[in-house]
């Protein structure tokens, strides 16, 4: 325990290394999560919640049509749903888009104390948007692969080509 503790067996690093993100890695986030955040204690992990709506269309100035059968109200920021004929809306915390320049526009639904975060993300000619939940929204994943939200201190972006992939260069000081 010593050695490794003084630094014996880290030896500085002459190669490349790089950080790579894909689309698969998308559907597999539950149980990336889940294996990232386990508790050694308990034996068990988390899973968190990634869900990928699709390119959604905007109806009626404020509400949003995705392909999955999820229509939002970013106005209100609500997600509506139907239940037993009733019409219920789960809330929205933050939305966030990414526009094709990179810069992250945030707008946050001060009236809502909690829910989840609707995020657009720009390619092509449309929009693709996801639904995370906040551990998600803060988890070094959906920062650096979906967000392209990074420390340039410790990571350079060297290749995007999202939602396919994403490759950073780790920076070795």
């Amino acid at each position: 325990m010593e050695g490794i503790l003084q630094g014996k067996f880290s030896n500085p690093s002459n190669r490349n290394i790089y950080w790579l993100f894909t689309i698969d890695q998308i559907k597999k986030y539950p149980w990336i999560s889940y294996f990232g955040n386990w508790d050694f204690n308990k034996q068990k992990g988390k899973h968190q919640f990634l869900h990928n709506l699709g390119i959604c269309k905007i109806k009626k100035k404020y509400f949003l049509v995705c392909s999955k059968g999820k229509v939002i109200d970013i106005k209100n920021g609500l997600i509506l749903f139907k239940l037993k004929n009733k019409l219920l809306g789960q809330k929205l915390k933050l939305f966030v888009i990414r526009d094709t320049s990179g810069k992250l526009l945030r707008y946050v639904y001060k009236k809502h104390s909690r829910g989840l975060y609707l995020e657009g993300i720009k390619v092509g000619n449309g929009i693709i948007y996801f639904l995370v939940n906040k551990p998600t929204f803060y988890s070094m994943f959906n920062q650096m692969y979906i967000l392209r939200n990074y420390d340039k201190n410790y990571f350079e972006l060297v290749y995007d080509h999202f939602p396919v992939s994403v490759l950073y260069k780790v920076k070795v000081k």
